[in-house]
């Protein structure tokens, strides 16, 4: 490398030596800055994530606080008077919920498993409850998976006939 260098002008191993010491520090912060700009990005993906976990977990004890308190009708259209199947259908179709409604089937003695897609959570929240105090259902399991657009959820529930 020597023999090439003394070839050439000062003014050209000046240039060459600023070259090379650019290099040696650019090229490490370009790769800094690129990992810096990633890990915000994750960083917030995991603030995200958490709020809605703390939501979640808020949700899960609104949730087994209304389970407590649930209201028996007595009635027409308790969970009694009519299969689950229909009360369900019919309640989800009432509160708007019906495009969302992919399936609704048997489960067990008294249990049905109902799927929803694109369906707002605040208005499925909404129903649940209605259903809990007024119509004596039990939600034993709730899968919700959260869509790219806000508020939307796929969810997978179990519903047990309450009042009968």
């Amino acid at each position: 490398m020597k023999p090439l260098l003394t070839n050439l002008s000062l003014r050209e191993r000046q240039l060459i030596y600023v070259g090379a010491v650019l290099v040696l520090f650019l090229v490490p912060a370009i790769i800094w800055l690129s990992l810096h700009g990633r890990i915000a990005r994750l960083q917030t993906v995991v603030d995200e994530r958490q709020a809605l976990d703390q939501w979640m977990q808020a949700a899960a004890q609104e949730a087994a606080r209304l389970r407590g308190t649930r209201v028996q009708r007595s009635g027409p259209g308790k969970a009694g008077d009519q299969s689950l199947l229909a009360l369900v259908d019919q309640t989800a179709r009432r509160s708007g919920l019906h495009d969302a409604l992919r399936r609704v089937e048997p489960d067990k003695d008294s249990s049905v498993r109902v799927w929803f897609e694109g369906v707002a959570f605040d208005d499925m929240v909404r129903w649940l409850s209605d259903l809990t105090r007024s119509d004596g259902v039990d939600v034993d399991v709730v899968n919700v998976e959260k869509q790219p657009r806000s508020g939307i959820v796929n969810a997978r529930l179990v519903l047990t006939g309450g009042a009968q």
